[in-house]
């Protein structure tokens, strides 16, 4: 072989060589950039979701600094408990956490919550990084947010009976769910915002006790009351006029046609069927909330429209002259001020006496009225049949973002304790600040 030839061959071997080792190494470049990305995106998966966890965590502290101001070692405790076990819930990329901080701003009721990320890898670690480690901040705050609620709760006879559970009878369940929602918009500790809560326990009639004189024109003998009617029939008009009064409580058959043709108005010994548990103006005073309750007793069908006439009037503006000064609503409009409705029944309203319209078209009117006034109105349905709760899911407020109608279905003791769990925190209106 010639010696140039030779020295083309060698040239050619050098060369295949050399190839082979840059396509070794492109590949072993393109593996690292590979497992780059698949390693970076379990990193950011595990950001995303360590985000949420936090997200939970600070509201979750937020709601607990709002209803009782534990200290911030107990705060910091609430919430790391929560966020680990929302964050191990989600957990899919064998990711651990350090340095769970909480920091509370008791002036701005702000909270802020931090947690550093480790997430390992599977790919970088052949070029000596064996984990991605990203720290996580959330905040969550409440706004100081003042509150007047009517509710409007019935003690008709069938709360007497036990609920779809068969263990307790539902004004027992009733009593139960109240007091929750009071620990929640009260709580021991104080609330930051103005809170007050008035209840119109309603079956035939509404007792109106010591106000009965003063909303009827002097015309109840017995403290009871029915509807108001003519043009104020569903508005809050103030009832300082004959022409503006409730009606008194008479003997009087209902014009319902789902009440038939029963008396709902006597007890079958010449007496009313009113509630003996009288209207609770608004007020700052668990004690006094949970006394009236212990006095429900349930008797007499059910007026579902005057309950919440009275769950309203609670809360009107034009009433501040019916009730005490420490119990006068607020305006309507009143910044940081919210004004809600709760109606609970656990069967058809079926009892009205005047106006010409059943009881469920009356309260709708009402509801109607009351949510012009920006009134928000939750209406719970205790065992309720659905051909029942067409009126009350009308009643309801829908929320104008979320598309949610707030109404509320409960079969028993714990449905209802939730409902009313619920709407307090619903009422809290927490949110996320960033």
């Amino acid at each position: 072989m010639s010696r140039t030839k030779l020295l083309h061959t060698r040239f050619r071997e050098d060369q295949n060589g050399a190839i082979a080792i840059m396509f070794t190494m492109g590949l072993v470049l393109f593996c690292v950039l590979l497992g780059v990305a698949i390693d970076g995106g379990r990193a950011v998966l595990a950001k995303s979701k360590t985000a949420g966890a936090l997200d939970s965590a600070a509201i979750a502290a937020a709601a607990s600094l709002m209803r009782s101001n534990p200290p911030d070692n107990e705060l910091t405790v609430l919430a790391e408990k929560f966020f680990r076990q929302n964050a191990e819930e989600t957990s899919t990329v064998r990711e651990t956490y350090e340095g769970f901080t909480l920091q509370v701003n008791r002036v701005a009721k702000l909270i802020t919550v931090s947690v550093v990320t480790h997430v390992p890898t599977t790919f970088m670690s052949v070029v000596g990084r064996d984990v991605v480690d990203f720290t996580t901040d959330s905040q969550a705050s409440f706004a100081i947010t003042d509150i007047e609620l009517g509710m409007a709760l019935d003690l008709t006879g069938s709360m007497g009976w036990l609920d779809n559970s068969g263990q307790a009878r539902k004004i027992d369940d009733l009593k139960v769910a109240a007091n929750e929602l009071f620990d929640i918009l009260l709580p021991d500790n104080g609330s930051p915002g103005d809170v007050r809560i008035g209840m119109a326990p309603f079956s035939t009639a509404v007792n109106a006790g010591a106000y009965a004189g003063a909303v009827t024109n002097g015309r109840s003998t017995d403290n009871c009351t029915f509807e108001r009617t003519g043009a104020e029939a569903w508005t809050d008009a103030a009832p300082d006029v004959a022409s503006t009064a409730l009606k008194p409580a008479a003997h009087l058959p209902s014009i319902d046609p789902a009440n038939g043709s029963a008396d709902p108005y006597s007890d079958g010994r010449g007496g009313t069927n009113c509630p003996d548990a009288t209207v609770t103006p608004l007020t700052n005073d668990k004690s006094v909330l949970r006394a009236s309750v212990t006095t429900f007793q349930p008797k007499g069908w059910t007026a579902g429209h005057l309950g919440t006439a009275w769950g309203w009037y609670l809360i009107a503006p034009s009433w501040d002259s019916v009730w005490p000064a420490a119990s006068a609503p607020r305006a309507y409009g009143t910044n940081n001020l919210v004004k809600a409705i709760v109606v609970m029944t656990d069967g058809q309203f079926n009892t009205a006496f005047h106006n010409g319209l059943p009881s469920a078209d009356q309260a709708v009117r009402l509801c109607e009225s009351a949510k012009a006034e920006g009134v928000i109105v939750y209406t719970i349905g205790f065992t309720t049949a659905p051909a029942d709760e067409v009126n009350l899911k009308a009643c309801a407020t829908t929320n104008a973002t979320t598309g949610q109608n707030y109404f509320y279905h409960a079969d028993d003791g714990t449905d209802l304790s939730k409902a009313f769990r619920d709407i307090a925190t619903k009422l809290t209106q927490l949110r996320l600040s960033q």
